[in-house]
């Protein structure tokens, strides 16, 4: 389509929507300030009973939530944003600008509008080129100097450049298909602390290279991260215990306390933490991924900005919010910090501000309510079992699973690839899609109901002869049980814990907290399956130790899983739980550990029970280490 005839449709779209009055102005959006981030890390960290794949996963959360928080970003500067687009018939991505035949024999080669603009050859189009569609938050401009066409191609107003290297090999690229922040833009370094005797002074430099117009003009914005008070916001010592937990410093530390207590030369004001040169471009926040030693946090994978969108959703809803909690909402909080939180009134009449009302006012949780319906009631759930289109995919499902039964298949994935599996597996997607979509739309309709009506109910309670509400004194200690005993210790020591009244006793507690993050993602959480029961503990429990080499056994109980018992990130209950039956043991194995188990045919892949005792032992097949498992641990697996 012709430029110029764009521009009509779009002339055209405005008229009629002029004429009829069909523009309105949207509602004000949610916008969020100290408070309600305090909220959602608490509701993150102490109230959030979701699995992730590992603890990893929590402390990314953590950690953006404050990253979004402070720097105003877009997902764009943070995840990969890109989506698929333009694909063949077989499900392969086409790749714009390849010359192509097409049904007459003719070659189909781009067009000078195609040529000009840059490609990458991934199949997938990023977000931050090409946007016709812009919304409503996006047409905001970045907040700039003063908008000169200057080349040094960056923002002024966020740091100094203090220093022209921002990382080892002297560069500031980054990856041009996915866009995610990388290692290399974030430089850790320390300065010397004026008083004599205290510890070194720890900040990082946050380097955000894709941001809003950068195919136009690129702008680089730069954001100074130091120590925070309250540990909950400690956006310094979260990246820290990141980077520790990554190993990507050059030096070879043997605790974190090494880079505060290193005496810095008296020649030089501060020293840089090298990062190696294998990690320059490594992704901080990665996507989780099914590898061989089970579901937990890739190597290499950058974090998608859906599943970041998937775990700030979760956020919202546990923390009451009427409307989904979202990226939009976080990037407000900052941009209105600088531009907005102004008291024009108490300037006007000269008067001293309200501080009260201008917090609460501005604040995106003040009309949160943590009792709002999560759930479905029991009439909503027989509506969708009864709805028409879930009882005929159900029944085409039952149908199918029958005939596959028929032909002789043990099980349904082994009917993969035939033309009833394939039936099977796009009649199971969409009896999900259906059920899902029924269910959110149920869910919806009651968070709607529960906030346009609660606060008129609970205002005419006074009036009626119906019981008061009761208001619970609160609680002295969370009631909450949490399986990886580190996550337990955090809320202990964030929550419960007397606040630091001196600068030693805050630099004790932080080194202490930036011990626990390393040692919180080292862990992971067992799949919990089925309806849950509410657990409750008085205290949380103590992180047990680890058991030596003299009393690790080489043979275990016929009915515990050895994949299990081999990994050291799972809670101790867990590890050692003994089934019910060896069919349950052999269910368990194939649907939790199933790419655990296909890995052992390549040869590669060592015994982890082994391991324990610090033998190398690697077995050639699957049928060799069922052998091995059974005969020298004891445990048989199905043939």
């Amino acid at each position: 389509m012709p430029r110029s005839m764009i521009n009509d449709c779009i002339n055209y779209m405005n008229e009629v929507s002029k004429r009829m009055r069909l523009r309105k102005l949207p509602l004000p959006k949610d916008t969020e300030n100290s408070l309600d981030l305090l909220s959602y890390q608490t509701a993150h960290l102490v109230h959030c009973k979701a699995v992730f794949p590992d603890e990893k996963q929590r402390l990314y959360h953590m950690a953006t939530l404050n990253l979004s928080s402070v720097t105003a970003c877009r997902a764009v500067s943070l995840f990969d944003t890109r989506c698929q687009v333009d694909l063949h018939p077989d499900g392969s991505p086409v790749i714009p600008g390849k010359i192509e035949a097409g049904s007459n024999g003719a070659l189909n080669s781009p067009t000078p509008e195609q040529s000009g603009e840059a490609h990458c050859d991934s199949g997938y189009e990023s977000s931050r080129s090409g946007r016709l569609n812009v919304d409503e938050d996006d047409m905001l401009d970045e907040i700039s100097s003063d908008g000169s066409s200057d080349d040094t191609m960056s923002d002024i107003g966020y740091v100094s450049d203090c220093s022209s290297v921002v990382t080892d090999d002297g560069y500031l690229a980054g990856d041009d298909q996915t866009g995610t922040i990388l290692w290399r833009h974030v430089e850790f370094c320390i300065a010397r602390n004026p008083e004599p005797g205290r510890p070194n002074i720890l900040f990082a430099i946050v380097t955000l290279i894709h941001t809003k117009g950068e195919d136009r003009k690129p702008r680089i914005k730069r954001f100074v991260i130091e120590h925070e008070d309250n540990l909950l916001f400690d956006l310094l010592s979260q990246l820290l215990a990141l980077a520790w937990d990554d190993g990507i410093f050059a030096a070879n530390f043997k605790d974190v306390e090494d880079i505060y207590t290193y005496p810095i030369p008296s020649h030089r004001r501060g020293m840089h933490l090298k990062i190696k040169r294998e990690w320059l471009d490594v992704p901080i926040f990665r996507e989780p991924e099914r590898t061989d030693d089970g579901y937990r946090t890739s190597s290499k994978i950058p974090m998608k900005a859906a599943t970041s969108g998937r775990y700030l959703k979760r956020t919202g809803e546990q923390t009451g919010q009427k409307r989904n909690l979202t990226q939009k909402c976080l990037r407000r909080g900052g941009i209105n910090a600088i531009n907005m939180d102004f008291d024009t009134a108490a300037a006007f009449h000269r008067r001293v501000s309200n501080e009260i009302v201008q917090r609460e006012l501005r604040s995106a949780t003040l009309l949160a309510d943590n009792t709002v319906p999560l759930g479905l009631t029991d009439e909503q759930k027989r509506k969708i079992n009864q709805n028409p289109e879930v009882r005929r995919l159900r029944s085409l499902c039952r149908r199918l699973t029958e005939e596959i039964r028929a032909q002789g298949y043990r099980r349904l994935r082994d009917a993969a690839g035939t033309e009833l599996g394939e039936k099977k597996r796009q009649a199971d997607a969409q009896l999900t899609r259906k059920l899902t979509e029924l269910r959110q739309k149920a869910k919806s309709k009651n968070r709607k109901r529960h906030f346009r009506y609660k606060d008129t109910e609970l205002f005419n309670q006074r009036d009626e002869d119906r019981p008061q509400p009761q208001e619970r004194d609160p609680q002295p200690h969370s009631p909450h049980y949490y399986q990886i005993p580190e996550r337990a210790e955090l809320v202990q020591l964030l929550f419960y814990s007397p606040a630091p009244t001196t600068e030693e006793e805050l630099y004790e507690r932080r080194l202490r907290y930036i011990r626990l993050l390393i040692q919180w993602q080292r862990r992971q959480e067992a799949p919990r399956r089925g309806k849950q029961a509410e657990a409750t503990i008085s205290q949380p429990q103590p992180t047990p130790a680890s058991p030596s080499l003299a009393v690790i056994p080489e043979k275990y109980d016929p009915l515990q899983c050895p994949f299990c018992l081999a990994n050291p990130g799972l809670p101790l209950g867990t590890r050692f739980k003994k089934k019910s039956k060896r069919n349950k043991l052999w269910d368990h194995v194939e649907n939790l550990h199933r790419a655990e188990l296909a890995a052992f045919g390549t040869g590669t892949k060592r015994c982890g029970l082994c391991g324990m005792r610090r033998i190398n032992y690697l077995p050639s097949s699957v049928p060799e280490f069922k052998n091995h498992t059974e005969k020298v641990h004891g445990i048989r697996l199905r043939a």
